[in-house]
């Protein structure tokens, strides 16, 4: 059975901004069957005091089951939410012992009928703060070492673009990371998922996928019929979607899983 992840940002930083009425419609005109948002503020109501229940009361209406995390575990910080066709459940992998703020962050789920399981996460924007930037990294290098035998794919933002050589700790990350996770490259090969104020697309939105799942088709979706998900111009982000096909390992009898 094919799987469509689609992964989107929506640059709600840690404020509690609001959603779109178009943000489901534009996510599900691309058919998928997962999908995980990131910066995502699980507020009842946005900072202007206008609820947010029509998002979720039209996630129901769809039919789309959704988790969130432990908003406990993360405090007031963005989170991750997952959606999906069938049935969700909780998975046993947490970022408890991640560094603040990436705890919520984070979120495991297993979908059975599909024979998978997905991360949706964000890695903090750690830019200025390389001792915390090391830590996180370390912790989740120890992540994908001990659980590459899972059909498991681990998707989000991650605020780095795995084919960049200039900084140096995150070639020798990367490199390690290749052993044993496919780290597939979105096409178009020049395209971004994120774009600046001043207009500069960079490659920040990835996939991590264990080498029992078969990556089928994986690219950056900026624009899809009448919906602009990220650009200059009016947008709902400053984001683009990661979309991704994949195949749990257990569905290909005839082809190596690469």
């Amino acid at each position: 059975m094919n799987t469509r992840i689609v992964s989107w940002n929506l640059a709600h930083q840690m404020k509690v901004r609001a959603i779109s009425p178009s943000t489901l419609p534009a996510l599900q005109s691309l058919e998928p069957d997962v999908i995980v948002l990131t910066e995502f503020a699980p507020a009842e109501t946005d900072r202007k005091g206008r609820s947010r229940k029509p998002f979720f009361d039209a996630l129901k209406d769809a039919k789309w089951n959704f988790l969130l995390p432990d908003i406990a575990e993360g405090g007031f910080q963005n989170h991750v939410l997952i959606a999906s066709r069938d049935e969700l459940k909780k998975g046993d992998l947490t970022s408890r012992d991640a560094p603040y703020p990436a705890i919520c962050n984070f979120l495991h789920v297993s979908i059975e009928s599909r024979g998978i399981e997905v991360i949706g996460l964000r890695v903090p924007c750690w830019n200025a703060y390389r001792r915390e930037m090391r830590e996180y990294w370390n912790w989740f290098s120890e992540l994908l070492e001990t659980e590459c035998h899972r059909p498991l794919v681990i998707v989000g933002d991650v605020n780095a673009d795995p084919r960049s050589t200039h900084v140096r700790y995150q070639r020798e990350y990367v490199s390690q990371f290749r052993q044993h996770w496919q780290i597939p490259d979105p096409m178009p090969p020049e395209s971004g998922s994120y774009v600046s104020k001043n207009g500069h697309w960079s490659r920040i939105d990835h996939a991590f996928v264990s080498e029992r799942i078969r990556v089928l088709n994986t690219s950056y979706v900026a624009r899809h019929g009448d919906f602009i998900f990220a650009s200059q111009e009016a947008h709902l982000s400053d984001h683009a979607v990661l979309k991704l096909d994949v195949a749990a390992a257990s569905d290909l009898t005839n082809e190596k899983v690469a």
